[in-house]
């Protein structure tokens, strides 16, 4: 079995968000396509982010924390989704 190692260039990202998930008294975790193309060794444009509650304010912290915008996408099932400029992804998807 192949294990999950995130490109390089994503850490100091995905430091971020576990540090500030963490802070938040939340669980993340790198889900969806995110963790296909880092398994296939595919260049990522965004990541796939679940918390185990509170996506929508942890999204809207985290649009903030990166000088990013909040997008929210879907209300009911709390997705949502923190577009990015000039970062390591476009965007960072929620839920």
């Amino acid at each position: 079995m192949t294990s999950f190692a995130p490109p390089v260039s994503l850490q100091p990202l995905l430091a971020r968000i576990e540090t500030m998930a963490r802070d938040a008294g939340l669980e993340a975790y790198i889900v969806g396509g995110s963790v296909r193309d880092a398994l296939l060794g595919r260049a990522t444009r965004d990541l796939d982010i679940a918390v185990d509650r509170d996506a929508m304010p942890f999204a809207r912290r985290l649009a903030d924390a990166l000088g990013g915008h909040f997008v929210a996408l879907d209300d009911a099932n709390a997705i949502a989704r923190v577009v990015l400029h000039d970062a390591a992804v476009s965007y960072i998807d929620v839920a």
